[in-house]
């Protein structure tokens, strides 16, 4: 369970997220592309206010990375 106060008299609604990486090894770096919460769920993050107000988590995201090492 997750709680919304200190107390633990709230109970949170879980969730669940999917996150994938996929990556690729070259000479000019790594070239990897992130996904995050891939199923686009809407959930509460946390919540303030003894759990009156929550924030929600973040959106489907995907980002593109390239790591160079010198």
């Amino acid at each position: 369970d997750r709680f919304a106060d200190r107390a633990n008299t709230i109970v949170m609604q879980d969730y669940v997220n999917i996150n994938a990486v996929i990556s690729y090894l070259t000479k000019l770096g790594e070239f990897a592309l992130h996904g995050r919460n891939l199923n686009d769920a809407v959930y509460a993050n946390r919540s303030y206010n003894n759990g009156s107000q929550v924030v929600l988590g973040e959106p489907r995201a995907l980002e593109l990375v390239w790591r160079k090492h010198f």
